[in-house]
């Protein structure tokens, strides 16, 4: 192989590890954002009701689910 390949392979390696670490750090600040919504919906009046409407809700529609299945 040319050197001059091997510097433009090795350019390419860096600016995509450039791009995973950026990647990274975005994945963890989504994270952290997620988690801190998620807590903030809990402390939310009414949180524990909508909990359980929802859960009904999945409940019903897995049945239907198993029931088409059939």
């Amino acid at each position: 192989m040319k050197e001059n390949e091997l510097v433009m392979m090795r350019n390419k390696i860096e600016s995509l590890t450039r791009i995973v670490d950026f990647m990274l750090t975005e994945i963890e600040n989504t994270k952290t954002m997620s988690v801190g919504v998620y807590q903030l919906i809990k402390e939310m009046p009414g949180y524990e009701h909508a909990i359980s409407l929802i859960s009904e809700k999945a409940k019903e529609e897995l049945k239907e689910k198993e029931e088409t299945e059939e």
